[in-house]
């Protein structure tokens, strides 16, 4: 907020001047007002991440939207998916140098909420200018800014809980250029990328990553699954359930809790070998 009301700041004193505004100066302009008067400001990742959008927004959006519409694509979708894209390019190195992880929903969910952003904000800015003229009438639009404001926070909840919404990435400085460069050699690969066959392939496998469906999961991780806590052995009738108690005071290597082991030993035993607890110290 204190970036963007900076940024009209500047522009506003550029029309009063009669000089050209241009949104990428005022942009730049108000980034630097605002590290004069509070220096701490550049240790902000939220204020970096918020110049970072704003600059995505400048720069690469309106340059990916006109190339999309050039290829058949509507102006208001060219224009939303263009910037959501570029706001994740220029954000996402920084957020990986933070905290080491990258969102693959983030451009879908922010596409979501992009219709919702515009009614909370207005909501919210009636919500606090009526406030202190009549309680009641600020009450009733901040309820109405509560549901917009609710679609976002449901689609950040939601999308958090797709199990492939997150993978892990290199931290630090070598991730963050690791994944600029990725970023790069995607918008160069773009003519290829348009390939009708290749998307969808492309867009296949995101699919199965976000999804993660078990015989996918089974055939890239192998058997037994890593980092297993509670398995289903197939003993030819019913399942045999092997519990991992995990590592501690007491606890030896391989031990595992066995429940029914079926009729066979057999099948059970190539089981707990293949799990790694050939011992397994406790059958009910």
């Amino acid at each position: 907020m204190l970036r963007a009301a900076a940024t009209c700041l500047v522009m506003l004193l550029a029309l009063a001047t009669g000089r050209r505004a241009a949104p990428l100066a005022g942009l730049a302009g108000a980034t630097l007002l605002l590290m004069l008067i509070d220096p701490w400001l550049a240790r902000s990742f939220g204020f970096a991440l918020s110049a970072l959008l704003t600059g995505g927004l400048l720069t690469l959006g309106p340059r990916w939207s006109r190339a999309l519409v050039r290829r058949g694509w509507p102006r208001h979708l060219a224009e939303a998916v263009a910037c959501a894209a570029a706001a994740q390019a220029l954000c996402g190195p920084l957020l990986v140098l933070k905290a080491a992880r990258l969102s693959l929903v983030a451009v879908p969910c922010n596409l979501l909420a992009e219709a919702a952003v515009a009614p909370a904000t207005l909501l919210g800015f009636a919500a606090m200018a009526t406030a202190p003229l009549s309680l009641g009438a600020a009450t009733a639009l901040a309820r109405l800014g509560s549901v917009p404001t609710a679609w976002i926070a449901g689609l950040a909840r939601r999308g958090a809980e797709i199990p492939g919404a997150e993978i892990s990435w290199p931290g630090g400085w070598t991730g963050a250029l690791l994944l600029a460069a990725v970023i790069c050699a995607a918008v160069a690969c773009l003519p290829v990328l348009r390939r009708r066959l290749v998307a969808l392939l492309l867009a296949l496998v995101l699919l199965a990553v976000l999804l993660r469906p078990a015989p996918v999961t089974r055939l890239v991780t192998g058997w037994p699954p890593p980092h297993w806590r509670v398995v289903a052995c197939d003993v030819g009738q019913g399942d045999a359930l092997v519990l991992s108690p995990g590592t501690g005071p007491g606890i030896a290597p391989g031990t595992a809790l066995v429940i029914d082991t079926g009729p066979d030993p057999r099948a059970v035993d190539h089981c707990l070998r293949t799990l790694g607890s050939p011992g397994s110290r406790c059958c009910c």
